[in-house]
């Protein structure tokens, strides 16, 4: 055999092994999957709402204050934090600070 028939032969034999293996643990392999994304879909209900969420939606965002300033930003969340700080800005286009107790 050549060295492209061997390769060949070998990557269909590895994918039968892969098939029958899931074929005997898919059921299982699918469930697991499915429990994941209920957890994580369920978490966005765990988590506290803030005042750039709606009764009905969430916002996507997140609020963050400094407590230095008081300034107000908002940040689009993921597991691993904010991806990117923007300021929050009011209806008069100044952004929204609230007084810091010292």
């Amino acid at each position: 055999k050549t060295l492209e028939e061997k390769t060949e032969s070998s990557i269909t034999s590895n994918l039968k092994k892969l098939g029958e293996w899931l074929r005997k643990r898919g059921s299982t392999v699918a469930l697991i999957i499915f429990f994941m994304f209920l957890v994580l879909r369920g978490c966005d209900r765990l988590m506290p709402r803030d005042d750039t969420d709606t009764s009905q939606k969430r916002s996507g965002m997140s609020l963050y204050t400094d407590n230095g300033t008081g300034c107000q930003y908002l940040g689009i969340s993921s597991i691993f934090g904010p991806n990117a700080l923007y300021p929050r800005m009011g209806r008069d286009g100044k952004q929204i600070c609230n007084p810091v107790s010292k």
